[in-house]
């Protein structure tokens, strides 16, 4: 009760401030509804709507979505502009997959060429494939893998770093390709599962991309998930509902009341613990607090 805190980001146990264990995911769809209409999101608020895609109680855990790859079908669940757009965020989505052909998994797309673009796509080689658009013009690379496309569960995903690299996990194995460019993804764009839409129902790039096969566990989160993150939900077997980690924003904690001393403060030492890069910001007050300086390491400010 002596301190306010970020309580979005922190709690009190026994007196004492923790970091809140938050979900790891900003959306996730564990696709195990009996039947389609909506697919909801467990997490956030972006549900989706199935256009002839079914589901399959044969999935990775629980239940899958089933999606026919056909043009003439149109299997696909859109989920509007209301998801995928991570602004100047990291950003990371993925899911499991099972197929013995091609096609899109996951997608934000857009008729015609422009930036805030990006697909997650199974090539025919059984391959995956990123494709991007979002400043620095269009970019796509493979993972180094192929033969995916086995018949046999695999979990893909892709990890964005704004200022950093992009990657694409397939099961316990990586690929490194380019930046994404640091401008803000704000467009309003639909995100699919099952399909790259260009707006008229014919996938685009670089042909028709419905997907053929089963999607399961499907997310999207607005940070760039670590390597052990991606290990961990690979080998969890309980899908992405049960992830969670802690705030990627800096939480604060700071007293109600100043601490008063009777004697002249000139220096003073603090310690950290966990080696967790935490910073601590101190202030000083002689008058009784109408005007204060900061400890800029080394001296009063």
């Amino acid at each position: 009760t002596n301190y306010t805190f970020d309580n979005t980001t922190s709690e009190i146990s026994e007196s004492v401030v923790h970091l809140k264990s938050i979900p790891l995911f900003t959306n996730y769809w564990a696709m195990d509804e009996t039947s389609w209409g909506v697919v909801e999101d467990s997490i956030g608020s972006g549900d989706g709507t199935a256009t002839d895609a079914v589901i399959n109680t044969n999935g990775k855990i629980g239940s899958a979505g089933s999606f026919s790859g056909s043009t003439g079908s149109v299997d696909y669940i859109d989920f509007g502009t209301g998801v995928g757009a991570p602004g100047a965020s990291n950003f990371s989505f993925g899911a499991w997959f099972k197929s013995s052909s091609s096609g899109a998994i996951i997608a934000r797309s857009y008729l015609g060429g422009a930036d805030g673009r990006y697909a997650l796509y199974l090539n025919t080689d059984g391959s995956l494939r990123l494709f991007q658009q979002n400043g620095a013009g269009d970019q796509s690379f493979n993972s180094t893998g192929t033969g995916y496309n086995d018949g046999q569960w695999h979990l893909a995903v892709i990890t964005i770093d704004r200022y950093g690299d992009t990657q694409i996990h397939v099961d316990e194995t990586s690929a490194t390709g380019g930046t994404v460019g640091t401008s803000p993804i704000t467009q309003a764009y639909n995100f699919y599962i099952g399909a790259y839409n260009d707006g008229d129902g014919q996938g685009t790039y670089p042909d028709a991309l419905f997907y053929k096969g089963l999607i399961d566990e499907a997310f999207y989160t607005e940070r760039a998930l670590t390597t052990a993150q991606i290990n961990a939900l690979y080998n969890n077997g309980q899908g992405a509902r049960f992830f969670t980690g802690y705030s990627h924003e800096k939480p604060y904690i700071q007293a109600k009341t100043a601490v008063s001393f009777d004697t002249i403060l000139n220096s003073f030492t603090e310690t950290l613990s966990q080696n967790n890069k935490s910073s601590a910001i101190y202030q000083i007050s002689s008058d009784n607090g109408t005007t204060w300086k900061y400890w800029s390491g080394s001296a009063w400010t």
